[in-house]
Order: C-alpha cells, then sequence, then structure tokens
C-alpha cells in the first residue's frame, strides 16, 4: 500500500467516551477505541473506532460512505508505535446515532486486505486489552 497517510497528526485524532457496537459479525468484536484514518475518494478523513476485532472495526464518524465501499485506512493501536494499513469494505452504516449513549453515527469495516502482522497485533492487542480488564476485576 502507499504512503498516503504518513502525514497523518495522530495526536489530532481524538474522541472521548466508550463505544461498542452490537451488530451481526463472524468475529467477536471487542469495545475499544484506536484511532483511525480513511481515504474516499481523493479525501481524508480522521475518526475513531468504537469496537475492533481481527476482522474489521466499527469508525464512529459523520463522513459516511456508501454500503460496500472498498477505501483504504489505517489505524494506530496504543500498544506499537506504527499504523496498520487495510482495504476495508463498508459492511454495514448507523445513518443516525442511536438511542443509548455509545451508539454513534458511523458505519462497520470488513478487512478486505490486511496483512497476517497487522491480524497478530490487532489479537496482541485485543488478548492484552482483555487481560488487563479482567485484572481489574480481581
Amino acid at each position: 500500500m502507499d504512503d498516503e497517510f504518513d502525514d497523518i497528526e495522530w495526536e489530532d485524532v481524538y474522541f472521548d467516551g466508550d463505544l461498542f457496537v452490537d451488530d451481526q459479525r463472524r468475529k467477536e468484536r471487542h469495545g475499544a477505541q484506536v484511532k483511525v484514518a480513511f481515504s474516499y475518494d481523493g479525501e481524508q478523513h480522521k475518526a475513531m473506532s468504537g469496537d475492533i476485532s481481527d476482522g474489521g472495526l466499527f469508525i464512529a464518524t459523520d463522513e459516511l460512505l456508501p454500503r460496500d465501499t472498498e477505501f483504504k485506512l489505517v489505524f494506530k493501536l496504543p500498544t506499537f508505535d506504527e499504523p496498520l494499513r487495510a482495504i476495508g469494505r463498508v459492511a454495514w452504516l448507523r445513518e443516525e446515532p442511536g438511542e443509548e449513549p455509545d451508539e454513534y453515527k458511523g458505519f462497520g469495516v470488513q478487512f478486505v486486505t490486511i496483512s497476517d502482522e497487522a491480524i497478530a497485533r490487532i489479537t496482541e492487542f485485543i488478548e492484552l486489552r482483555s487481560a488487563l480488564l479482567f485484572a481489574d476485576d480481581e
């Protein structure tokens, strides 16, 4: 993939609040906010995810893309220095915020092209995050 996202200033991407999307999916999603940048039709957008799995993520944004659109995205896990790159497909849309405070406008993304290394990093992030959450319960 090209380097069109090299100039993203990750500290400029900010979102506050816990996000979780309950929807039908093949992979279990884990509520987690990660910084996301995506490119479509020559324009770059910055947002945050609401949840993530090794199969996709939810992007909380007002910049909705049409369903089934394929687009480039990069996202930054807090456990790794380098952003991960993928090509995603818009699987579903939430065109208006839901009734719950954490049901933000945005869209679900299915990863179409993503490296094995990126999948491994996502899995490691989810496992580490889950371990920390369960440790807090003890």
